[in-house]
This record gives structure tokens, sequence and C-alpha cells, in this order.
């Protein structure tokens, strides 16, 4: 008889031999760094996968090489390699923590002139250590017609200690948290587009049921309310993404005609996306409407026209864009 497994299965099985093998990892690291590393030097994790190498080598195979580099891994090479360099540095770990990849002499780069190099600093400095570098980018480009990336415009900054390295390092892991909160994973609060559907029903909650008297004194009361509005919400209220059908009469409907039940589902899914699109529209006919309100009123202001300036002001009443006037 065929023997059917589930696919989930594998993942889980592959899941707990890759913690199985790192809990491995780590408790052999930890005992490495008891017996060679007494003095506990803080060590980056590549070193400490070394001394991992060199405590199998010295404690678990009598100094073998050959035999343990096929435990670990690696090379009998690159194994023997590490060891001398740990026995010519005095068997400090320290020795053990990789060599910088850089190169030790970058004359022969392409390196922009002293003189763009000046106009970066300058730039910066007339900014009073402000702008950024794509800002000194596009200041440069329409005010000398020097065309430098920003990165370059970044390299020279930090050269010249022109960026706070705390601050630098702050608004680094700014962006990568702005990065991890916008994985659609998870759900953040504050934040309703990532789960729209709960948002939804949290407002439905406010305005139909905590702002109309739902808020009672006792706990027993508020229990008996909450069932109610529970017993409400799923069987009385029509809801407009189910076809204004109940929840429950969406879910016998399901179970019945399926076919149906998604139907109404994509119908209303059709209705989001021409809203999405009037309401984006209409947005950019706005912006539009208070760019063009903005503009006349600084081109008035700037030819000193008084009576445009009054216009432009009542123009600019409901304008978001700024407050000028």
């Amino acid at each position: 008889m065929k023997t059917i497994v589930n696919k989930g299965s594998f993942t889980n099985i592959e899941k707990l031999i890759r913690e199985a093998k790192r809990n491995t990892l780590i408790r052999m690291i930890t005992l490495a760094q008891k017996q060679l590393n007494p003095l506990n030097y803080h060590l980056s994790f590549e070193a400490k996968k070394r001394l991992r190498w060199l405590y199998a080598l010295y404690y678990e195979q009598d100094g073998n090489i050959t035999v343990s580099a096929k435990k670990v891994g690696i090379t009998r090479q690159w194994l023997s390699e590490i060891k001398t360099e740990f026995e010519k540095g005095g068997n400090d770990p320290r020795k053990l923590e990789p060599k910088s990849r850089a190169p030790h002499n970058t004359n022969n780069r392409n390196r922009i002139p002293k003189t763009t190099e000046d106009k970066i600093i300058e730039a910066r400095d007339f900014s009073e250590g402000v702008w950024g570098k794509e800002k000194i980018t596009r200041f440069l480009k329409r005010e000398y017609s020097l065309k430098v990336n920003p990165n370059t415009v970044n390299s020279y900054l930090h050269k010249h200690k022109k960026i706070d390295p705390k601050i630098s390092l702050k608004n680094t892991n700014a962006w990568k948290a702005k990065k991890e909160r916008e994985k659609p994973i998870y759900s953040n609060s504050g934040t309703p587009t990532d789960n729209p559907r709960v948002e939804r029903s949290h407002l439905t909650d406010e305005l139909e049921f905590y702002q109309k008297g739902g808020l009672k004194k006792s706990f027993e009361e508020q229990k008996q309310a909450l069932a109610e509005w529970e017993h409400f919400y799923n069987f009385v209220r029509p809801h407009q993404a189910l076809g204004y059908l109940t929840p429950m009469e969406f879910y016998e409907l399901w179970k019945e005609k399926p076919d149906e039940a998604h139907d109404i589902t994509k119908k209303y899914q059709t209705y989001l996306a021409k809203q999405k699109k009037r309401l984006a529209g209409a947005r950019r006919i706005k912006r539009k409407e208070q760019i063009e309100s903005l503009m006349k009123f600084i081109d008035a202001k700037l030819q000193d026209k008084k009576t445009a300036i009054k216009r432009s002001k009542l123009q600019l009443i409901n304008c978001q864009l700024c407050s000028l006037a």
C-alpha cells in the first residue's frame, strides 16, 4: 500500500533538522570558548566558528588535521592555515578574526577631481550641515554642471567627517525598521492598511456600538451588551462587502452555493477597484488645483501685484500645500 506523506511534514522535519544543527553548533562554540578563549574576548561569529574547528582539532581528534577537516567540513589546507595563524599569535583567539578584503592600494581607482571634492564640502557647509547626498548632487548639477553620483557624495562627506556616525547609524536603523514595518506578514498598531478587514470591523464597533450607548457601567452589563452586539453583527446587520447579506447568510450561501458566494466577493472587489481609481483621480485633480493656486500666489508676490495677491490668498484658503496665506 502506497504511503502518502504530507508535504508540510517534510517542511517541519527540515526545520527541526536545521534547528538541531544550529543548536549543536552553538553548543560546540560554547565549549570552544571555554577552552580556547578563557579571557572572553569579544569575537565575531566567524571567529567563533574557527575557534570551534580548532576545538575539534585539539580536543576531539588529538591534533589530526585530516580527520578534523573532514568532520567540520572544510579543506585540510584551510584548517592547517588557521591552526598556524592561531599558534603564531600565541593562541590569541582574536587572531582568528577574518582579514579585511579591502585592497591595500587604491591609487589606481578613478577619483573625482579635487575641485569637485571641494564643491561637495562647500555645498554641505552652505546648507549648515543639513543637506544629504541627494540634495547636494542636485545642487552641484544645477549650479556648477557637475555630475556626481550620490553615493560618491556620501563617501566624501564621511571622509571629511561631515556626517555624525551616530546620526548615520540612527537613520540606517530607522530605514531598516521601516522596511520591516512594510512587510505584509505582520500587522502594526496604528497602521490600518496592514489588516484592513480587522481595522474596518473596529471602526464599525466604534461607530455603531460604543458611540450608540454600548459602554455600560458594570462588567455584567457590558458582557451582556457585547453578546447582543455580536449577535446583531453576525445575524442581523447587512454587510456591503457580502452583497448586503449578514455574515451568517453569506456562510449558509457558501455551504449550499459556493460559486454564488465567490461571485459576490468578486463584484465587491471590482467595486473597490473602481472606487480606488475614482478617488485617486479626484486627489490628482485636487493637487493640481492646489499647485496652480500656490504658484499664482507666488507669482503675484514676486510681481508685487496687490489685487492679484488678494485674489490668490482667497484661492489658498483651502490649500494644504502651504501656510503662506
